[in-house]
């Protein structure tokens, strides 16, 4: 991955979570030039989310890091089924005490009691922590050409008519570096400085006009979400984002 600010992209991704991270993946495969700005640095350790559907996994498995998740995740048989009781201490039933106490375990629901299904897909579920998933595809994208990452940045957004003009800032503080780009996906709410994009969604949008979708001019606010690529999540977004620049 280049380490140097570049003055124009194709994209610019506002975001540094799974989301953005797996998009500019997607981009990367695309051959499509684009920067990754995130605030945090390094990454939060804080405990998120950890469920990783089979839809993720398809996509995962497309980027080539199927195995690795895997191999750093959670064993299926610790965490395959969910265990109901009136005291953490004891996950079976206990001995009555004079033969009043009631048994601490109330039930047990596996969700997976034939294993992984392997008619629904190649790729079934996994668990694996946000940070660790983070740090993998962290690792993925730093071994990218297209991607710039930059961790510990800030932007502010000016739409422009030729563009988006982006300025950069660290969160640390320090001068500013001004950025043009074509498109900005906004993976993480709240991260950019403007009053032009709704609060409320992440969005995908080209450098015509933040405004209601319109197929015409391929001007769309998008949901990125994890995990299904049915809904618009990355590899709809890596699609459109095509549509534009090739």
């Amino acid at each position: 991955m280049k380490t140097s600010l570049p003055n124009r992209t194709d994209v610019v991704i506002i975001g540094g979570g799974p989301v953005g991270l797996t998009a500019s993946l997607l981009l990367d495969r695309l051959r499509i030039a684009h920067v990754v700005v995130e605030a945090q640095d390094p990454p939060s350790d804080h405990p998120q989310a950890h469920f990783i559907n089979s839809r993720s996994m398809e996509i995962f498995r497309e980027l080539g890091l199927e195995a690795a998740i895997r191999e750093a995740a959670a064993p299926l048989d610790e965490w395959r089924r969910h265990v109901y009781a009136t005291a953490l201490a004891q996950a079976r039933p206990a001995p009555s005490v004079r033969g009043s106490a009631p048994d601490t375990l109330l039930g047990v629901v596996d969700h997976f009691p034939s294993g992984p299904d392997h008619r629904i897909s190649p790729s079934w579920e996994s668990n694996l922590s946000q940070p660790r998933l983070q740090g993998l595809l962290r690792e993925a994208v730093d071994r990218s050409r297209q991607a710039r990452l930059l961790p510990g940045w800030r932007a502010d957004l000016n739409e422009r008519h030729h563009g988006v003009d982006i300025g950069l800032r660290p969160t640390a503080g320090g001068r500013e570096h001004r950025l043009r780009c074509r498109y900005v996906v906004c993976a993480a709410v709240g991260a950019i400085g403007t009053d032009d994009i709704p609060a409320a969604q992440p969005v995908l949008a080209p450098a015509s006009r933040w405004a209601q979708p319109n197929l015409d001019t391929m001007t769309a606010f998008i949901q990125i979400r994890m995990p299904s690529r049915q809904q618009a999540g990355p590899t709809a977004l890596a699609d459109s984002v095509t549509e534009q620049l090739l």
